[in-house]
């Protein structure tokens, strides 16, 4: 029940900004699709909407220009060409076939009149259901004006028919900033047997940074690498200078109820309302910042280091002032006597970080940045 509760929740924030969106597609021509060869070469060109830091196409364009058509009727797109098709239900991930079913990355949308899919999907979708190789590649300024008389587009957009080259519009996350919570005179939480807060954060942080280093090709920040004391002003303006496409800030929970346990995720959707002045840019990553935290509470429940206590928005400072998507992971409760032994042990701790990093890896293989942009 909660998974299918969380899937429509997620459905339904991207068809919001879709709808909120839609009025760029169209006015981007900005990739082109192409297949086949010789006299059997098609060409489709589409525009594209970001949704959540993901790419989406208009199908229904891209299908029609192919020669195909797209039948979107109570609540499922049939999608067919050249005798083939599939059908799939509009704010879900499953695509039925005539022979072998499969899913996916993103879920299909709908505005209208047009069905949206995924640029991610676009080649697995042409190849399971069109028995094809799709070719997919951007068009320059110069491509999309209009051509002179006499002009081959066609013949200059499929010659040389290669692998498609890397978009330089595009480009995926290459640095990320970790905040370990407290430090120096602001020791944070203090579990029941003395165990601090502070140190916590700055072992998680440390272990999450070799794994971030180790699996991806990024450079990777900490706001502090010793035990001293930052205000949150100064930590989202590290954050903003390391130039981070991402920010991921170390914490503990604590309660007045000594059996409280688990870890939480948050994600700045509010304001932080704190009367002191300062941007609020961390808001407008609101979406992005969501899909982090669901990748990353869904990955720190897999490794079954501690209950999952949800997802969560938040007025965290932190966060809400930093320029780039954020999220603040709250690793366990550090007042519960039975979990601040684990938060001591280096094993846990351990644990933790490959949870976050497997979150973070997750989000950033599914998401592109447009060039100089943050996550």
């Amino acid at each position: 029940m909660y998974k299918s509760n969380r899937r429509r929740v997620e459905t339904f924030v991207f068809s919001v900004l879709l709808c909120i969106l839609s009025g760029w597609v169209g006015a981007q021509q900005d990739i082109a699709f192409h297949f086949g060869e010789g006299d059997d070469a098609r060409l489709a060109r589409s525009g594209t909407v970001d949704i959540g830091g993901i790419r989406y196409i208009p199908i229904s364009s891209v299908i029609e220009q192919f020669g195909g058509y797209v039948d979107l009727a109570a609540g499922r797109a049939q999608i067919s060409l050249d005798g083939r098709g599939a059908i799939i239900t509009i704010n879900d991930v499953q695509v039925e076939t005539a022979s072998d079913d499969f899913r996916l990355r993103h879920p299909l949308l709908r505005e209208g009149d047009t069905a949206y899919m995924a640029l991610a999907d676009f080649e697995r979708f042409f190849r399971n259901v069109f028995n094809t190789r799709l070719w997919i590649d951007q068009i320059t300024a110069d491509e999309t004006a209009a051509p002179e008389q006499g002009e081959d587009v066609l013949d200059d957009l499929l010659a040389p028919l290669a692998p498609a080259p890397q978009e330089t519009g595009r480009r995926r996350i290459r640095s990320i900033v970790l905040d370990p919570g407290h430090g120096g005179t602001d020791s944070g939480a203090v579990g029941p047997n003395g165990l601090e807060e502070k140190e916590v954060t700055l072992a998680v942080a440390q272990s999450l940074k070799r794994i971030l280093e180790a699996e991806m090709d990024v450079e990777v920040v900490l706001t502090r690498e010793a035990d001293v004391e930052l205000p949150d002003r100064a930590r989202s303006n590290l954050a903003g200078q390391a130039q981070g496409d991402l920010l991921i800030s170390i914490h503990t929970g604590a309660s007045f109820v000594q059996n409280a346990r688990g870890f939480e995720v948050f994600y700045a959707d509010v304001p932080s309302g704190d009367g002191e002045g300062g941007s609020d840019s961390g808001v407008r990553y609101a979406a992005r910042s969501r899909l982090l935290a669901t990748a990353v509470s869904r990955s720190l429940s897999a490794t079954e280091a501690s209950p999952n206590r949800g997802v969560r928005p938040t007025p965290a400072r932190v966060l809400s002032r930093a320029s780039m998507p954020g999220i603040l992971v709250e690793v366990g409760c550090i007042t519960n006597p039975e979990e601040e032994n684990l938060l001591a042990s280096e094993g846990h701790r351990n644990r933790l970080a490959e949870g976050i990093a497997r979150g973070i890896i997750e989000y950033a293989t599914n998401t592109e940045l447009p060039a100089g942009g943050a996550g």
